[in-house]
């Protein structure tokens, strides 16, 4: 598997005006409804739900990403949530809050359906708790036959030592034929030129566990980790 840099934009780089600005907005849910709308999402009941939580200074019912046991000390169950929307060259863009302890990964990625072809692949916002929130990308090159995983040194996404973890932050992933981008809170954090896959996006939310579902963090059922939690998502298209 081939590793690449990513560079960073420049630390100074003025504050723009983001993709959506010149897109047209084409999936919206703000989760105000008393049920998460099934004609718009696939989700797993058991571990994915509406709650009331602290967001700024309101309170607001947010969908919740959590861990969940599945029946034994130790043993737990990771949770997705996915909209049934899928669009080619899109911008994505959520307020979600993170987990903060370690040993799980959430997130969100958007990925093409077909992932043989030239330019095919995905991009992720992914949290490793601890104030660690990744950028990366895996994509196929149809001319060495096989995908690379893309992955910056170091970070661009500085949460503050863990007090960011206590608020929402607006995470976007704009997706077109010539470049990928990853943006934090409107602000363009890192780019990736190449040729990308005009076939479909689907949008994907995690929050998963390491290999077997165990966290020994966690031994007693009745008290699982931190959930992550979304209040909005937005997919915008060109016009």
């Amino acid at each position: 598997m081939n590793i690449s840099r990513i560079l960073p934009l420049a630390a100074a780089a003025a504050l723009v005006a983001g993709p959506e600005t010149s897109m047209k907005l084409a999936f919206e849910d703000t989760f105000k409804a008393k049920v998460l709308d099934e004609a718009k999402w696939s989700y797993d009941k058991t571990n994915v739900r509406l709650v009331q939580a602290k967001v700024g200074s309101e309170t607001k019912q947010v969908v919740s990403l959590e861990i969940v046991s599945a029946g034994k000390p130790t043993l737990w169950r990771s949770s997705t949530l996915a909209p049934k929307f899928t669009a080619p060259l899109m911008y994505v863009e959520a307020s979600i809050r993170m987990q903060q302890t370690k040993n799980r990964w959430a997130g969100m990625r958007l990925r093409t359906a077909e992932d043989k072809k030239n330019g095919a692949g995905e991009l992720f916002f992914e949290s490793r708790g601890e104030d660690n929130v990744r950028v990366w990308a895996t994509v196929v090159n149809a001319q060495t036959g096989g995908a690379q995983r893309l992955i910056p040194d170091k970070s661009p996404v500085n949460l503050d030592g863990g007090a960011a973890y206590k608020k929402f932050n607006r995470y976007g992933l704009l997706w077109t034929e010539k470049a990928a981008k990853w943006y934090l809170n409107g602000r363009e954090v890192f780019t990736l030129r190449r040729d990308f896959s005009k076939e479909p996006l689907n949008i994907h939310f995690f929050h998963h566990l390491p290999e077997g579902g165990v966290l020994r963090e966690f031994p007693n059922p009745q008290l699982g980790p931190e959930p992550i939690q979304i209040e909005w998502v937005r997919a915008y298209v060109n016009k």
